[in-house]
This record gives structure tokens, C-alpha cells and sequence, in this order.
């Protein structure tokens, strides 16, 4: 908090302001007035207040870094520190690929300092890498990459923001100018994003042609599980449970990189971090049954005994398979199929929840199926394919909140305490001749019509006079 006091050691009196600036130092004005005075003191200290307070003696970070420099000695070690090893590579290369050689004018992001960036400038190269509606040009993102994008660079001016760089986060939210989330969900429409009942088929059918019994059963234990491509390699023999038709998935198997080679640096946490419980078919537990079959046959053709910690879709020498390689299989086998080569394996976890809420499934059986970290990120994806027109569970908490006798009789009586009598019918005695074939046809609709008042128990003027 900025301060202020009045200097006498001098010939004419000043009035001096301290404060800390950005980086953490301090700093003093001088002023020729205390309200001078009072006012910078205001203006700095309302400053400090936007940066967050931050600004600490002893600070490492130079006010004058490139975005460039920042990003690789702040941004990037933090981001390893608070996530998962494929989380960093996802945000490394974004920031390589498409960020930090993008131009702002006639220089790059990542050659301009930090606290020149400008909202607008960021706006503007991420429009210019953004692929037009309704076009298919060359070299332009899709608006899903074009979020990711957006994602990775408010949370490197939010660092920058927490370290006293800059006052306001000049990439916060995005995504509004850019029309991403309307555009995303535009895509999504005609179940965009998963596989529509003709597709499925077309797969099964393709499926059937395989020489290798991999891929079949990778793309029907995804269809019936919804797990990840990373948990569905990651699944090991100790974690299912034939007999009570339950999978423990707490595990995932990331894909071969420069620095993740070996299976322990591949293994990790699953995303949320939580591991679940995921509910299997009859017809999949069948299926895991004839892989544990094939599992003993391999133990027994490598010379060594079964064990419990092997992967349930393992190679013939009983390693793990790269999601590389199964990506690579999964897109030959949509050419095989004739579908549209842009679906990747996580299309089966879409078809699975789509096609599970369409059964009537609640929609927390869903979340906790996919292992979502709250309901409200399962509703925002497949919230609109929730039944909203069965009526039969209104109709079951009607059948146990039933109305008392006691309050029909109350309301059917009103506040004179008698029942009123349905003038209309009254009318209709005198206008219709008894007995006709006009009067028939009314008494029918009468007898058909359960709101009619008569079926209601209000009295009817012409049974009156009867």
C-alpha cells in the first residue's frame, strides 16, 4: 500500500509518495501538495491492488521479458509442476507451433515484452489462424484448436499477472469475439461428435474384416465402456473384475515421446486424478473373458506364468500397445469403413455417453461412467440429449404425492361450500332435442372426456331436473 509524508529538509516543502512498482521495488514520487500527494498515493495504490498485490522485494522476473523468455523459464516449468507430463507437451507445442512465431504486426508474439502485449493483438492472430465458417483453407485451425489456443495463453498472462508483470490479463476470455463456443456448438449438432446408428454399423461391418483381433476388441470395449484411449491401454488384468462385471480405472497410458520412453515415465494418473468404477455389459464381460483366454495361451507360448499386472490389450510379447500405432490402425480402419477419417478413438467415448442417455440412463450414471470431475461438464457436453419428454417419472412422484380425497373434495366445493352446477349443460337441455342423435353424441364426448366437470363431480343442471 502506497504512502505518503511531508519533507522539511528542504528550502520549499515537498510532500514525497512511496510505493512498490510491479517487479516489487521501491519506488518514491515527489509532489508539490499534499492533495498532490494524497492522490498519486491513491492512483499507485489502487495499481498495486490490480497486479494482485504481488509486487515483493527480492522479485527474479525482469518487468521487461519477452513473452518468448517468460514462457519457457516461468510458464512452462509451472505448467510441468501442476500437471501431467501429455499436458505440458499439449501446451509446449501449441506454444511453439502456432503462438509464439504468430505475428503482431510486423514482429513476432514472443519477441514482444510482456507488458506490450494488447488484447486486440491477440485477438487478431488468433482470427488470422482461425478457419472461416463455411471455408476449407489451408494452413487454419479448427475452432476446438483455436479454444486450446485461447486456454494456454490466459493462463500464461495469468501467471504473468500473479508475478507483477502486467495489471490486466489481456487474453481473458477470448472467445467471445471470436465466436468459438457458438461455432463449437454448431459443430456438435446432428451428434456432430459422435457416431450416428448408419456409422456404428458401417464400423461394426469393417470391423469383421480385420486381420488383427486388436483393433475389434479396442473399438467394442470403447463403444461399451466410454474409457479414454490412454485408460483403455492403461487397463490392467488386476483392475477387472469378471464376476461383478466392474473395471477399476485409475490408470493411463500416455503415448511414446522424446522423454517419456519407458513404461514407467508412459504410466500415470488417470485425468481427473480419481480413480472409478466403471459398469460392464454381459456381452463385455464375455468379451474380456476370451481376451484373458488369449492372455494365458501368450503367457504360455513366452515361457513364463500369468500375472494379474498384465495389460488387458497387450502385443504378442505382452507389451502395451502406443497410442501412436493405435491411432494410426483406427484411421485405416475408418477408410476401410468410408467414414470421415477426422474421427479419432475419442469418438467412441462420445458414441458410448450419446447412445447410453438415449436408453433413459440418468445422467450421474453417465458422469460417473466417464469419470467426469462434475455433473455440470457432462450436461454442458450431452445435456441435450437428456430425455425431456417421458413423462413417466413426473407420473411416479404423482403416484407417491398423491392429492388427499379430503383436498379434491375441498377445491370441488369452493369457498360457498357447495358444488357448483355446470350451467352449460343446463343450456344444452334446452337447445338439443332429448334423445337425438346430437344429444347421443354429447353424452359420449361427456363419457370420453375425463376433464369434462360432470367426470370432475361438479353437478349438471339437466341431471338436476331429472
Amino acid at each position: 500500500m502506497a504512502s505518503y509524508y511531508r519533507r522539511d529538509d528542504t528550502k520549499k516543502a515537498r510532500w514525497l509518495v512511496k510505493y512498490r512498482d510491479r517487479s516489487g521495488r521501491v519506488r518514491s514520487q515527489t509532489c508539490v501538495s499534499e492533495p498532490e500527494a494524497r492522490k498519486v498515493a491513491a492512483e499507485k495504490t489502487l495499481e498495486e491492488a490490480r497486479h494482485g498485490g504481488r509486487g515483493r522485494p527480492g522479485v527474479a522476473i525482469d518487468t521487461r521479458v519477452t513473452v518468448e523468455d517468460y514462457a519457457i523459464r516461468e510458464f512452462l516449468p509451472r505448467v510441468a509442476a501442476r500437471n501431467r507430463p501429455a499436458t505440458l507437451e499439449v501446451y509446449r507445442r501449441l506454444l511453439e507451433t502456432y503462438l509464439l512465431d504468430g505475428r503482431i504486426g510486423t514482429r513476432t508474439l514472443g519477441s514482444v515484452r510482456v507488458d506490450q502485449v494488447h488484447r486486440l493483438d491477440l485477438e487478431r492472430l488468433l482470427r488470422g489462424l482461425l478457419q472461416p465458417r463455411g471455408a476449407s483453407v489451408p494452413g487454419r485451425l479448427s475452432p476446438r484448436t483455436v479454444l486450446l489456443l485461447t486456454g494456454v495463453l490466459a493462463a500464461l498472462f495469468r501467471d504473468a499477472r500473479r508475478d507483477g508483470l502486467i495489471s490486466d490479463n489481456p487474453a481473458h476470455d477470448l472467445r467471445a469475439p471470436l465466436g468459438l463456443t457458438q461455432r463449437i456448438a454448431d459443430e456438435r449438432d446432428d451428434d456432430g461428435h459422435a457416431l450416428s446408428e448408419a456409422q456404428q454399423a458401417q464400423l461394426t461391418a469393417a470391423l469383421g474384416t480385420l486381420a488383427s483381433p486388436f483393433l475389434a476388441a479396442f473399438v467394442t470395449f470403447g463403444l461399451n465402456t466410454g474409457c479414454r484411449i490412454g485408460e483403455i491401454l492403461g487397463l490392467r488384468w488386476q483392475d477387472v473384475d469378471l464376476e461383478g462385471r466392474e473395471l477399476h480405472v485409475g490408470w493411463t497410458l500416455a503415448p511414446v515421446t522424446e522423454t517419456r520412453k519407458t513404461l514407467a515415465q508412459r504410466l500415470g494418473r488417470v485425468k481427473s486424478g480419481k480413480a472409478r468404477r466403471v459398469q460392464v455389459s454381459t456381452e463385455l464381460a464375455d468379451l474380456l473373458r476370451r481376451l484373458r483366454v488369449q492372455a494365458d495361451a501368450r503367457a504360455l507360448r513366452l515361457g513364463r506364468p500369468f500375472s494379474s499386472s498384465e495389460f488387458v490389450f497387450a502385443d504378442e510379447q505382452g507389451q502395451p500397445y502406443d497410442q501412436g500405432n493405435v491411432r494410426q490402425q483406427f484411421s485405416r480402419l475408418l477408410r476401410r469403413a468410408k467414414l470421415p477419417t477426422t474421427f479419432t478413438p475419442h469418438v467412441l467415448r462420445h458414441t458410448f455417453a450419446v447412445e447410453l442417455l438415449k436408453t433413459g440412463a440418468p445422467i450421474n450414471l453417465v458422469q460417473a461412467q466417464l469419470g467426469h470431475a462434475t455433473i455440470t461438464l457432462t450436461m454442458d457436453l450431452y445435456g441435450r440429449w437428456v430425455p425431456s419428454s417421458d413423462r413417466s417419472w413426473i407420473d411416479r412422484l404423482g403416484s407417491r404425492m398423491a392429492v388427499s380425497e379430503a383436498v379434491k373434495e375441498r377445491i370441488a366445493v369452493g369457498a360457498e361450500g357447495k358444488r357448483p352446477i355446470f350451467i352449460e349443460s343446463q343450456i344444452e337441455s334446452q337447445i338439443v332435442e332429448p334423445g337425438g342423435e346430437l344429444a347421443k353424441f354429447l353424452s359420449k364426448s361427456r363419457e370420453n372426456d375425463p376433464m369434462h366437470p360432470v367426470n370432475l363431480g361438479y353437478t349438471s343442471a339437466a341431471r338436476l331436473r331429472s
